[in-house]
């Protein structure tokens, strides 16, 4: 259940034991809340290839023994079910404090490139954050393991890139993201001069 990071990675490990997998993503397309769409058509199509079921825009109503069953009432056998559905930012420490948060579902502290909040003092970092991608002309939550780990691919904490950002400096954070078992898919993206 799921069709991020975690959802597709585990299926790709399971594709390449041999094993049959079916992937349920209650959204439109996978890797919605992290990606833009035409990553998530790519991985659609390379998952597909690979012999994964992938099923969009379902909800899983219960677990039942051997399997789910679907809200539209299909029964979906499994012997191994993984939940990787992500999370919701807690932003709420954010709102309370008066900065600006993303109104939609998923939530998040808006930044800009430097990781600044509304309130210029204040800086966000990490999975809570909602920031300008310019690759793709958007802003995002960056939901990811990269984006978690405790240094970014120049082997800088995020904290250090955040406290060279203090007033006057205006340096861009830069970020790459990876995905293991895919060869030629380890730097997706970077912010930054």
């Amino acid at each position: 259940m799921g069709g991020g990071y975690v959802g597709l990675e585990a299926a790709a490990s399971a594709r390449a034991l041999g094993t049959e997998v079916v992937l349920l993503e209650r959204l439109d397309r996978v890797l919605k809340r992290v990606a833009s769409e035409t990553l998530s058509t790519f991985f659609t199509g390379h998952h597909r290839a690979e012999g994964v079921d992938i099923r969009l825009e379902v909800e899983v109503a219960r677990f039942e023994d051997g399997g789910v069953l679907l809200s539209d009432g299909t029964q979906v056998a499994g012997d191994v079910i993984l939940v990787g559905i992500g999370a919701l930012a807690n932003d709420s420490l954010a709102r309370a404090a008066g900065l600006a948060c993303d109104p939609s579902g998923s939530g998040g502290i808006i930044v800009d490139e430097t990781a600044r909040t509304s309130d210029p003092t204040i800086y966000a970092i990490g999975d809570v954050t909602v920031r300008p991608v310019p690759v793709h002309g958007c802003t995002m939550r960056l939901e990811s393991v990269p984006n978690a780990q405790p240094s970014w691919p120049d082997g800088r904490h995020p904290t250090d890139r955040a406290c060279v950002n203090c007033p006057g400096r205006g340096q861009r954070i830069q970020f790459g993201v990876g995905l293991t078992g895919y060869p030629g898919a380890q730097a997706i993206g970077r912010l930054g001069p």
